[in-house]
């Protein structure tokens, strides 16, 4: 019986595990899409365009293009891999840092392909 009992007692710490690995699961793709407009762009106008603007800096982002440019470098599905995401994530010298609610917000955009939406 004391058998039985432990792996009756193991499975149970399998399903709950499960359950809360698929919880986790289902809570990160439940999210609405994150919308360029109204949660990455009034960033992007915050954090970047006190340099990126009217060729100051390579990537001109007040251009017509520039959602196109920034795209660039973004790996759509893969934000860990993106340039933006590490480059904003580790800080720039000449910005402030980006809020942690931020770094989510972009790091969730990218996730599910940095669309303009």
């Amino acid at each position: 019986m004391r058998e039985f009992m432990s792996k009756r007692k193991r499975c149970r710490v399998c399903a709950i595990s499960l359950l809360v690995f698929l919880g986790s699961i289902l809570s990160a793709h439940g999210r609405e899409e994150v919308s360029f407009s109204q949660e990455i762009q009034p960033v992007i106008n915050e954090k970047c365009l006190k340099c990126h603007f009217g060729g100051r800096a390579s990537f001109d982002m007040t251009r017509d293009d520039s959602y196109k440019q920034l795209h660039k470098y973004i790996q759509p599905g893969r934000a860990e891999s993106s340039v933006l995401y590490v480059k904003m994530k580790k800080g720039h010298p000449l910005l402030a840092p980006m809020t942690p609610g931020e770094l989510a917000i972009l790091k969730e955009w990218i996730s599910q392909g940095g669309k303009k939406k």
